[in-house]
Formats: C-alpha cells, sequence, structure tokens
C-alpha cells in the first residue's frame, strides 16, 4: 500500500483553532461594549424620563394653580353679580314702600323684605366665595327645612328675574308646532 503523506506547514495546524479563540474573544470585547453602551444609553434614557416627569408635573402644577386663580376669579366676580341684583332687587321693593299709599302690614313686609335683601347683598359683598359656599354648607346642615325653603324662593325669585330681563320673550309670534299652529292656541275649527 501506499502511504500519503502530507505535509504541514508549521502554523497551519495552530490555525483554525487560534482563530476561533480570537473570534471567540473579539466577539466577547463587542459584547461587553455593547453592554457598557447600553447601559449607558439605558441611565441616559432614564435621566431624560425623569426630567420630563418632573417638568409634566411643574406643568400640571401651574396649569392647576392657573385653573383655581381664574375659577377663584370667575365665582367672585359672579358673587359680585349676585350681591348687585339683590342690592338692586332689595332698592326697588324699598321704592315700593315709599310710594305706597297706605302703610299696611304689606307694605312693612315688603320694607322688611328690602331691608333683608339689603342685608345680604352686604354681607355677600365683604366675604370670599369659599366662605360663602361654607356658610350656607354648614347653615343648610343646622336648618334644611328653612334651606329648602329659601332655595325654593330664591329660585322662583331668579326665574322670575331671569324671565324679565330676557326683552325676546313675549314679543313676537309663538312658534309653530308640527301641525302648523301656533304653541298655545286651539287647534281644532274656530279661530279667532
Amino acid at each position: 500500500m501506499t502511504e500519503v503523506v502530507t505535509s504541514r506547514s508549521p502554523g497551519a495546524g495552530a490555525g483554525p483553532s487560534t482563530t476561533a479563540g480570537g473570534a471567540g474573544a473579539e466577539a466577547r470585547k463587542v459584547t461587553e461594549t455593547a453592554k457598557a453602551e447600553g447601559a449607558q444609553a439605558l441611565g441616559a434614557v432614564k435621566e431624560q424620563a425623569g426630567e420630563v416627569t418632573a417638568e409634566a408635573g411643574r406643568q400640571a402644577r401651574s396649569l392647576a394653580s392657573e385653573a383655581t386663580s381664574q375659577l377663584s376669579a370667575q365665582a367672585q366676580q359672579q358673587q359680585q353679580r349676585a350681591a348687585g341684583g339683590l342690592r338692586a332687587m332689595g332698592d326697588e321693593l324699598k321704592s315700593l314702600t315709599q310710594n305706597a299709599e297706605s302703610g299696611g302690614a304689606a307694605t312693612d313686609l315688603v320694607r322688611q323684605a328690602s331691608d333683608k335683601l339689603t342685608e345680604l347683598a352686604g354681607w355677600l359683598e365683604h366675604r370670599e366665595p369659599g366662605a360663602v359656599l361654607a356658610e350656607v354648607k354648614d347653615y343648610a346642615r343646622r336648618k334644611p327645612g328653612a334651606f329648602l325653603l329659601g332655595a325654593a324662593v330664591l329660585g322662583v325669585a331668579a326665574g322670575r328675574l331671569t324671565r324679565n330681563l330676557n326683552p325676546t320673550e313675549g314679543a313676537g309670534p309663538r312658534p309653530a308646532d308640527s301641525t302648523g299652529s301656533s304653541i298655545g292656541e286651539p287647534t281644532g275649527g274656530y279661530r279667532s
């Protein structure tokens, strides 16, 4: 038989295994570098997220503060308007009693109502909206019947005032319903 002899060069046997070991070391270096850079990126993202969260919190607090101050100003405005309306109503009632020909019980009641309305207007003008709300709640807890009666009276009075303040109500034709007749008019037979 013939023997086949192959010759190897002196560095040939170590070539593939050395290359594999070098590639593994290189892969480990790349992996470690990627981990380090990933950790740095994660740290930067966390830091930026914290800054964004803090800024969002500051802006939310600022917005809430601004909304609170605007609501407070609007409540104060509405309270002053209500006080002015009560004072005007009290003055009108007072002028009615001054122009009354007889000084009966009804005149005395209207005069007392005028005085109470003027007193209430002054009370409203000198209080903060939060204090008024707290006092009204306290009164409603102590005297629920009187509170409900007062609320009903104020509701009727407010309804009458707003109806009287609306210049278009009562003027012009009534709205028509689906049959073409005006609402509130008889729908049958004869029209006058």
